[in-house]
């Protein structure tokens, strides 16, 4: 119940602050590229697309909402709440993880229908981990500057192999890359989400045991 009401909460903070607008824009603007690209190319582009925007809209945006809650003093509050840190963590990943899954949901009209379910899957999953990532950057910065750096970071590290798997440029040694498995996803391997999951389980221990020191250590000491 706990968790349902932060979700809900988030989604609503998503939509008050004009992420969801934002975005709906994004959508339209790619709407118009893929119209606007010959049919053969259509489905490549809307993949490139897919991975690189909303598949990874937490780690673009993540940041600036965590450091809008800390002005607003959401923090404290959730320190002396009944929710525990995974919860918190879980559903600020889940909420950017649905809105890049519904983001990716609309460009995918441009995809064959064999590879959709794949692709839903591993934009959800993939959506989770990228936001996991984001909120682990987010965390561990005071400032916007500092999250820029590194989540700048992060994208390079996890989304370039991606990026080299679209491109069918992958050495075979970088196949079990979380960017790579995400990738291999969008394009319709139906495995790829499965394989994700360990390293989703990874990152979610690791964001929720970082935010869950922040939560205990309010102040300067420990609760």
């Amino acid at each position: 119940m706990r968790l349902t009401a932060l979700l809900r909460a988030d989604l609503k903070f998503l939509v008050r602050y004009g992420f969801l607008a934002l975005y709906a824009l994004f959508c339209l603007l790619y709407l118009l590229i893929l119209a606007a690209c010959p049919a053969g190319l259509r489905e490549t582009v809307c993949t490139f697309l897919v991975f690189t925007d909303p598949a990874a809209m937490g780690l673009f945006f993540m940041g600036a909402l965590l450091l809008l809650e800390k002005s607003q003093r959401v923090l404290p509050a959730l320190a002396v709440s009944p929710a525990p840190a995974w919860a918190y963590v879980c559903s600020k990943a889940l909420a950017f993880a649905l809105a890049g899954t519904l983001v990716g949901a609309v460009l995918s009209v441009f995809s064959p229908a064999e590879v959709l379910a794949p692709r839903l899957l591993t934009l959800l999953t993939g959506g989770f981990f990228f936001s996991l990532l984001g909120m682990t950057a987010g965390l561990h910065s005071g400032s916007l500057n500092r999250f820029i750096l590194l989540s700048t970071a992060l994208e390079v590290l996890f989304c370039l192999p991606g990026l080299l798997g679209l491109l069918g440029m992958l050495p075979g040694w970088l196949s079990w890359h979380p960017g790579a498995l995400i990738a291999a996803g969008l394009r319709g391997n139906p495995a790829a989400p499965l394989l994700l999951l360990p390293w989703v389980a990874a990152a979610f221990a690791l964001t929720a045991r970082t935010a869950g020191r922040r939560l205990t250590d309010m102040g300067g000491v420990r609760l």
